[in-house]
């Protein structure tokens, strides 16, 4: 609708000063909008990835799980930081006392699918996937530290992804209640 259609049924409710002060600002913001085309590469943000270092936690796993050995042994920081987190995530939520070899195997089985999937999308998007994940996590943890905010349990369909429970990006274990990694 242009001016002339849409002032009728504002004028009922708005002043004409606040009616014409909304036109200016609506023309004001639509000069500053810059042209943007969907059809660009995918941009990743990045967070610098502090000192750290793997403990190869999972190396017993590393023959058997082709992509946590290769995050493992990845070029790319945010692969093998991410592999990190869950390496500590999985230390403090998931081992115990007497598991299993056929319980480690399940739950290595689960995260080389995903770890799996985001290689795979890494490659296909020629852009680090694990960023995106750290950086979420980075965001989630500024919500609970210093927010002000609510962070429920879950964030979708990521609620379904071991790794995402396992760098606390959800708190809620997948493996627990049978969900599907997709």
């Amino acid at each position: 609708m242009n001016e002339d259609e849409i002032t009728p049924y504002l004028d009922q409710y708005i002043s004409k000063e606040d009616i014409q002060a909304a036109y200016e600002t609506t023309r004001l913001i639509g000069s500053m909008i810059e042209e943007y085309d969907l059809s660009h590469p995918v941009i990743i943000p990045k967070i610098d990835i502090p000192d750290f270092k793997l403990q190869h936690l999972f190396k017993p796993a590393y023959e058997k799980y082709n992509y946590i050995k290769q995050f493992a042994h990845s070029e790319n920081v945010q692969e093998r930081y991410l592999l990190k987190l869950v390496e500590d995530g999985f230390n403090k939520k998931l081992r115990k006392p007497g598991m299993s070899r056929d319980e480690f195997h399940e739950i290595m089985a689960r995260i080389d699918i995903e770890l799996g999937e985001l290689w795979e999308i890494t490659k296909q998007i020629q852009n680090e996937v694990s960023a995106y994940y750290i950086t979420t996590r980075e965001i989630i943890n500024l919500m609970w530290e210093d927010g002000d905010s609510l962070v429920g349990v879950a964030r979708g369909s990521v609620t379904g992804f071991l790794v995402a429970y396992l760098i606390d990006i959800t708190q809620l274990n997948p493996l627990k209640w049978n969900l599907p990694h997709w």
